[in-house]
């Protein structure tokens, strides 16, 4: 029977657990939460939008809006700048390791080639197809970048320590371990009969 609790009542002791409920406190500035239901999901971004702008008209457009929803939104430009980060030094470590392994620039060169051809090969799917960077595929290019690079390193090590320096000849040797593939070592002339 009592009348409810107004904006003011939230300061007495005795709503404490209520007022943490319904209002925060960032910067300084105080926030009074309002719990939306929408009538569709808002999953898709266009919808999403469509959702905030009809909110925004009716409570100003200072509002933030906060559900499992909206967190690519608030998220994007901290993964995309921390994205960078991750790449840039994904990259210099990778360059200065492989110069390390290889012991040359020119051979070091030529084993980052595999890895840039994966990583521009793979942005340039993204593009043509549509797709963006969110929270769940950023660490695909480190993982590229870090994993291609194995290839041209083992070849280019290999490379070198052959007689013949025949490119060929080195990608059949080393190829099935760099691909995962065993190759077959006896023929049928290699097999000795049975008594």
């Amino acid at each position: 029977a009592a009348p409810p609790p107004t904006g003011a009542d939230l300061d007495r002791p005795e709503f404490a657990g209520l007022r943490r409920a319904v209002r925060y406190e960032e910067g300084g500035r105080a926030f009074d939460v309002l719990v939306l239901f929408p009538s569709r999901s808002v999953w898709n971004p266009e919808e999403r939008r469509e959702f905030d702008g009809e909110v925004r008209t009716r409570l100003g457009p200072g509002v933030r809006l906060f559900s499992p929803f909206h967190l690519p939104d608030h998220y994007s430009e901290v993964l995309n700048s921390d994205l960078l980060r991750i790449v840039l030094i994904t990259a210099a470590g990778i360059v200065v390791l492989t110069l390390v392994s290889v012991g040359n620039l020119r051979d070091g060169c030529f084993a980052l080639v595999p890895v840039v051809l994966a990583t521009g090969m793979t942005l340039g799917a993204v593009v043509l197809m549509g797709g963006r960077i969110n929270v769940i595929n950023m660490a695909a290019i480190p993982i590229i970048l870090a994993v291609g690079v194995d290839g041209g390193i083992h070849f280019m090590v290999r490379f070198r320590e052959s007689r013949d320096r025949d490119p060929a000849a080195t990608i059949h040797e080393v190829g099935p371990g760099i691909w995962g593939r065993r190759r077959r070592r006896c023929s049928g002339s290699d097999r000795s009969p049975r008594r």
